[in-house]
């Protein structure tokens, strides 16, 4: 089984043993008794635009350059990559009740390649398109400098035995995200969560 879910309810499903195993996107380590947690992905949230977009030229986006463009997230309130948005604007004169939350996010990226707006998302999420020239990434320099970025972290059972090849990939997936094309699948696991 392959699902979204906020980090706090994904490590419940570990807790109560709904799930053996978990890759879970939070900035700090997950910790849960039983369960053995290794980071597999460093990730940046920033900026999806259109390559046509009046930002596109610029490096790195401040929340003031923002203010006249229509903005876009994909997740509901409450989700890492919002609470990443949220604190990084706090403060600023961008007020995150004017981000538009988008349910799909292959309609967030074809309202943003059609010019509508930009928006927040993460690199991995837009890294095909970005490849491809259909988008542009960008960074994002919040209200207390530095970027976003967030860590995926490979959460798992003590309690089961995991291949070492499954162990293995998920650990050799420890870089950064422009070098890391691996895939976490093995028939013994019957329940994951992303």
């Amino acid at each position: 089984m392959t699902q979204s879910e906020a980090p706090g309810a994904v490590l419940e499903r570990l807790s109560n043993g709904d799930v053996d195993c978990a890759v879970i996107a939070d900035e700090q380590k997950p910790h849960v008794s039983g369960f053995e947690s290794t980071p597999i992905l460093q990730d940046q949230v920033g900026l999806a635009l259109s390559t046509s977009h009046p930002l596109a030229s610029r490096a790195r986006i401040t929340p003031a350059e923002l203010a006249p463009y229509r903005l876009f997230i994909y997740q509901a309130t409450g989700l890492p990559l919002w609470q990443s948005v949220r604190g990084a604007f706090a403060g600023t004169p961008l007020r995150v009740s004017d981000v538009l939350p988008i349910g799909s996010p292959e309609g967030l990226k074809e309202l943003v390649r059609a010019g509508l707006g930009v928006a927040f998302l993460s690199h991995v999420g837009v890294l095909q398109e970005v490849e491809r020239g259909d988008l542009l990434f960008r960074s994002i320099q919040p209200s207390g400098g530095g970027g976003l970025r967030r860590t995926m972290w490979f959460t798992f059972s003590r309690r089961h035995v995991l291949s070492t090849e499954l162990v293995g990939s998920a650990k050799n997936c420890a870089r950064p995200v422009e070098n890391c094309r691996c895939a976490l699948q093995h028939r013994s696991m019957r329940n994951v969560v992303t």
